[in-house]
């Protein structure tokens, strides 16, 4: 990454539930009305910090190697902290249990176009202004209802009434527990009884003295900035083991980085892949299962992924870890994925099972017929205006011949449609064999996965030691904009195409 590795590349959070925090405090990103609402409160005197976060959990959006990029979320029963928003990450948002109107802030660890948001290096705003007439309208302009404010090491500081944050190493610290019961303090009541936290919400209390440490690094090169930092010197011991840092034996590491074996590679969302399995059942050569092909079990947030030694976990993703107080009962996260309970969901519509079988019986006389393998048409999403669970955005991968691809639109997660629906090996030569990308028109949805293929096949180009073949790009002027905004404001991609 030109010029923007070398700034912000590094990134440290450090988290203290114990910390407390003042009353005080400025916002980063809200909405223009809620907004002013707040700094009026805060002029009247008002406090929206009054009370502290009741829990605080990690947790795991995805660990890398399905879907989208690596990505965690810390979590309170307040307020949302994203910690690299790669591409997709909407589309996963209701199966993890967030909500758009908790989520105010986005830190970023490197200046990448998949994880553009806004506590990170500088030119987010710029570009995230740049690529805002491009949301969903023909029209030269576009009202906002949202007020962004870019947060850069040059800032200094900042604070909310959960967070604390410093960058070049960033810090981030919880306000200390309130005295409350579900807050994890003991409750007196009037009649001289003395009520427990654990008797209503646990059996056991997690210890609320430990801080996390967040870290990215992208080379060794980069260590110096952040084991030189005075805020970590009490954290460090200066080992370091399998390419991540190492804090001892009393400290749990957990790895996100697309590392791992297979155990840490399961689906990170449930509604395709069942969706796909259904269909498969009807025609396993039109819906092929998706990767990780053959995976049956349960994906649930406690436990899942390696252990390579007893103080590091490399998780799978959708896996949740309590930093303050205990997960919420009532809001487990589960994914179930066996033939058994297929079945039981098909046997539950008794009045399908006789048009499966007609159909399936229909088939059987085509079947044997000789065709030809090409052309193929691969659908990466069906047009949705914005991901779903089972939708995509638009998507469509033609293949002229087993030497010639074509794709019309680049929706946003189209790289990660590709890994789910081919595999790692064979997107790999989908990405060397296509040519020619047509962009109908200069809408995000279909364009916003634009510059994250042309790295992609770039890395594959590299991968295999081939010279790079220019990429063909059919799109308007205006449809070419966001790339080339991205070009001068991060990394030139003009080069490849």
């Amino acid at each position: 990454m030109d010029g923007i590795e070398e700034e912000g590349a590094v990134a440290a959070i450090i988290v203290d539930p114990k910390q407390e925090l003042p009353d005080s405090l400025d916002n980063n990103v809200r909405p223009s009305m809620s907004s002013k609402k707040m700094k009026l409160d805060s002029e009247n005197g008002k406090s929206s910090s009054a009370k502290a976060a009741s829990f605080a959990s990690l947790e795991i959006i995805s660990n890398g190697t399905t879907h989208t990029g690596p990505s965690v979320v810390l979590k309170t029963d307040k307020n949302t902290y994203i910690f690299n928003c790669p591409e997709g990450t909407c589309r996963f948002q209701s199966a993890m249990r967030l909500r758009p109107n908790t989520t105010y802030d986005f830190f970023i660890t490197r200046g990448y176009f998949r994880e553009c948001r806004l506590h990170g290096p500088k030119n987010i705003r710029q570009y995230l202004d740049d690529l805002r007439p491009f949301l969903d309208s023909d029209k030269s302009f576009d009202k906002y209802s949202m007020l962004m404010e870019e947060r850069n090491y040059e800032r200094g500081s900042y604070q909310d009434e959960i967070l604390s944050v410093q960058y070049i190493p960033l810090m981030i610290e919880l306000a200390k527990p309130p005295m409350k019961l579900k807050d994890g303090n003991a409750v007196t009541l009037p009649d001289g009884r003395t009520i427990e936290p654990e008797q209503i919400y646990a059996e056991a209390q997690v210890d609320h003295g430990k801080p996390f440490l967040v870290a990215d690094v992208i080379s060794e090169e980069k260590l110096n900035c952040l084991t030189s930092s005075s805020i970590l010197q009490k954290f460090m011991n200066g080992s370091q083991q399998l390419g991540f840092i190492t804090f001892g034996d009393k400290c749990e590491h957990i790895v996100v980085n697309g590392s791992g074996g297979t155990k840490t590679v399961a689906p990170q969302i449930d509604s395709p892949y069942l969706q796909q399995m259904m269909l498969n059942t009807l025609d396993p050569i039109t819906f092929p299962l998706l990767h990780p092909r053959g995976f049956s079990g349960v994906v649930t947030q406690d436990h899942g992924g390696e252990c390579p030694s007893p103080n590091v976990v490399v998780p799978t993703s959708i896996r949740r870890f309590a930093v303050r107080g205990k997960l919420p009962m009532s809001d487990l996260i589960a994914f179930t994925f066996t033939v058994s309970g297929l079945a039981c969901r098909i046997n539950a519509a008794p009045e399908v099972t006789p048009l499966i079988e007609n159909f399936l019986e229909y088939t059987k006389s085509i079947a044997d017929r000789e065709q030809d393998k090409y052309p193929q048409i691969s659908f990466l999403g069906t047009s949705s205006a914005s991901p779903t669970r089972y939708r995509n955005v638009s998507g469509h991968l033609l293949h002229l011949n087993q030497n010639s691809v074509v794709m019309v639109d680049c929706g946003e997660l189209t790289y990660g449609q590709l890994r789910v629906l081919y595999g790692e090996a064979e997107c790999e030569r989908i990405l060397l064999n296509l040519h020619t990308i047509c962009i109908t028109h200069a809408h995000q949805d279909h364009l916003n996965g634009l510059i994250m293929l042309i790295e992609k096949r770039e890395s594959a180009f590299k991968k295999h030691g081939l010279e790079y073949k220019p990429l063909i790009l059919l799109a308007s002027r205006r449809a070419l904009k966001p790339l080339t905004f991205y070009s001068g404001l991060f990394r030139d991609l003009t080069n490849l195409i």
